[in-house]
């Protein structure tokens, strides 16, 4: 799986051929697996009293929160909670960064935003992206925490800019979620399929 931003369009079409397999279903103890007959992109979610596991391909995570984790995160619209959710995180994946990573993205961002928020017009603008345009160049963490370090000038001051981390989500995270998320509704789905075939 790539590095790059994970969206829901794109973790939908590293499971658009995912079938699901229910391995256990005694009421809050659940196994069920996700997958599309080989390894790459599959997953399992483990759920007991008071607990989620989702473990595979993607990584692994833990969450804990309410009795039925399913209704925890169960939702029609697949929607993501990443920040909420995260905090309901008691073990983070060892293999895909964790939950969180520094982004250079983020740090220019913060930099210009922070920069210009309290100037006026134009010309102090231009003056101002002038002055910080050495911070945002920086390939990597390091660098950027030099760079902001090591920054010099009159116009400009970040006394507070390190209250935030400049961290984002990481894809491997993300994609956790939208698939925890997949995961309810294809159980949702094979439950209700099954009370058809029953009523027939």
């Amino acid at each position: 799986m790539s590095s790059s931003e994970c969206t829901k369009e794109r973790f939908l079409e590293d499971v658009k051929n995912h079938k699901i397999e229910i391995i256990r279903n005694d009421g809050l103890y659940r196994h069920i697996r996700l997958s599309k007959g080989s390894s790459t992109c599959q997953y399992d979610i483990l759920t007991w009293p008071g607990h989620l596991c989702i473990t595979g391909d993607c990584g692994s995570y833990l969450f804990a929160r309410i009795e039925d984790m399913f209704e925890f995160f169960r939702n029609d619209r697949a929607i993501i909670s990443p920040d909420y959710w995260a905090e309901k995180c008691l073990s983070e994946s060892r293999f895909g960064e964790g939950l969180r990573k520094f982004s250079v993205d983020m740090f220019n961002r913060r930099v210009i935003e922070y920069a210009i928020s309290d100037c006026e017009g134009k010309k102090e603008r231009k003056k101002i992206l002038s002055a910080i345009d050495e911070l945002l160049h920086c390939e990597d963490e390091w660098e950027c925490v030099s760079a902001m370090r090591d920054f010099d000038s009159e116009i400009v001051s970040f006394v507070d800019f390190w209250e935030d981390d400049c961290k984002v989500y990481t894809f491997h995270f993300i994609w956790c979620l939208y698939a925890i998320v997949f995961a309810i509704q294809k159980y949702d789905e094979s439950l209700k399929a099954e009370l058809v075939e029953v009523k027939r």
